[in-house]
């Protein structure tokens, strides 16, 4: 730790000398002009809690006034870029910043840095091509990610003697430095027909946040219900859903007919770590594997949002990437999809899949847009819920789990 907060000091110590070169209208001294904001994730994560003592003893040795800023969540995106946006209408003199997404935090960061302050990159680095588009060149402090989850892979398989099956559990969806360990893992282990992948998820369980909730209700015997999605922990005493699993083999089996069998794809996910966002996911790429010419090109993670999926879109097709088919984990996302595609005035479109019936999306499946969406039954679920709690403030028995049917409604011919 001390050693990386010894590669950062001369970067940290420039933010003097940047502010005196800039014009009049961005340099004005402030009350906090002097200082640097140690922006991180998650301060219960143990890795950030250790890096916030070891900052504090740093900049309490050095004489620096040094100011630390954290999550609750390490994906709550929306909330560390509030905090840079506020840092910068405050004028700070420089922010170091652990971004929890690798892309999505850059035009804050070029906010920062168009105000004259100086910006320092450490523990996962933001998006090279980004950092192109936005006129970027963020200086980055870091381990090598790619190389440790090298030694890893190279570890497993000479524990293994070279045979094997692997799973990978992958941390944030989004997030570089994830993406870099797992690239030099799989590299390194897979090598020379080695170790044979079987699957890679999430392990960032969104789940998680409600256990808390559900606890308290336990403590107070209160039932609980969870629809959609589901809870992590506490005790609950029902789980109504769809089947997410045989909705992504729906979404996947028509794109398999659309396309007969061969072409490229992108797939937009949700939140990392839900259980809708992997089991849509696994039902799809289920389908997609059994097909030798049909392949993932890229995998989104937008986060169940129109806005983000578009922006993820336009990016995709300013790089000159072009898709067969795309698959997106909801309705917003595959409409978000489909917002980028006409701004470009793409000549071909896509065969686009959606999620969940929306009326908006239903709307564009009868105008040609969407080729198809999987149709959950909200109504369905909401009555059921309401009956099973009945049932459960009346103690009479009642299922752990209520599968409900989905369907899948394509375009008319």
């Amino acid at each position: 730790m001390n050693d990386l907060l010894n590669r950062l000091l001369p970067l940290l110590l420039l933010w003097p000398i940047a502010w005196a070169s800039l014009p009049a209208a961005f340099a004005q001294p402030t009350a906090n002009r002097d200082k640097i904001a140690l922006v991180m994730k998650a301060l219960s994560n143990p890795f950030f809690f250790k890096m916030e003592a070891g900052a504090k003893e740093y900049a309490q040795k050095k004489g620096i006034k040094l100011e630390i800023f954290g999550t609750e969540m390490e994906t709550d995106i929306e909330r560390q870029t509030g905090i840079i946006d506020n840092l910068v209408s405050r004028g700070y003199g420089a922010i170091v910043i652990a971004p929890i997404d690798s892309r999505k935090l850059a035009p804050v960061l070029k906010k920062a840095v168009d105000r004259g302050i100086v910006v320092v990159n450490i523990d996962n680095p933001i998006d090279k091509d980004v950092q192109v588009q936005q006129g970027l060149a963020i200086p980055f402090v870091g381990s090598d990610n790619a190389k440790g989850g090298a030694l890893v892979g190279e570890y497993l398989r000479r524990q293994l003697r070279g045979k094997g099956k692997i799973i990978v559990i992958e941390g944030i969806r989004g997030a570089q430095n994830g993406e870099l360990r797992k690239q030099g893992f799989l590299q390194a282990a897979t090598a020379d027909g080695g170790l044979e992948l079987v699957d890679s998820v999430s392990g960032n369980t969104n789940s998680q946040a409600v256990q808390p909730g559900i606890e308290i209700a336990n403590r107070a015997r209160i039932p609980v219900i969870t629809i959609d999605r589901k809870a992590s922990g506490g005790k609950v005493v029902a789980h109504i859903a769809s089947d997410n699993v045989a909705g992504g083999r729906l979404a996947g089996e028509h794109i398999v007919r659309k396309l007969a069998g061969d072409g490229a794809i992108a797939e937009f996910e949700g939140i990392p770590g839900t259980s809708v966002s992997y089991e849509r996911g696994k039902g799809f790429n289920e389908i997609i594997a059994k097909s030798k010419s049909l392949r993932i090109e890229v995998r989104e993670v937008a986060n169940f949002n129109r806005e983000t999926a578009r922006d993820s879109m336009a990016r995709l097709l300013a790089q000159g990437k072009t898709f067969d088919a795309v698959f997106a984990h909801n309705d917003n996302m595959i409409l978000g999809v489909l917002d980028a595609l006409r701004r470009a005035n793409s000549a071909k479109r896509p065969t686009l899949v959606g999620f969940d019936a929306i009326p908006e999306a239903l709307q564009a499946l009868r105008d040609g847009d969407l080729s198809a969406t999987v149709a959950q039954k909200p109504e369905r679920m909401g009555a059921l819920a309401v009956d099973l709690s009945l049932k459960a403030l009346r103690n009479e028995p009642a299922p752990d789990f209520v599968p409900v049917e989905l369907d899948l409604i394509e375009a008319p011919p």
